[in-house]
């Protein structure tokens, strides 16, 4: 492994509820998943990711610009 001390989960979530997890993180990644969302769900999500991370955590996510009236998932 290449960070024996840490433990590696996956969650997904629509309502973005990373607290059930019972966890907080010190990193965190959303590779292809911030830009499937709207706008809306990605403040909502940044929102949340905040409230599980550790303080200096870091969250990387890819996102690709899109249309800015847009509500939900897109696919």
């Amino acid at each position: 492994k290449y960070f024996p001390d840490k433990e590696f989960s996956y969650i997904h979530d629509e309502d973005f509820n990373f607290q059930l997890s019972n966890m907080i993180f010190d990193f965190s990644i959303a590779q292809s998943v911030i830009t499937h969302i709207s706008n809306d769900r990605i403040e909502t999500c940044l929102k949340k990711m905040k409230m599980v991370m550790k303080k200096g955590g870091k969250f990387l996510f890819s996102y690709c610009v899109g249309p800015e009236k847009t509500l939900g998932f897109l696919y």
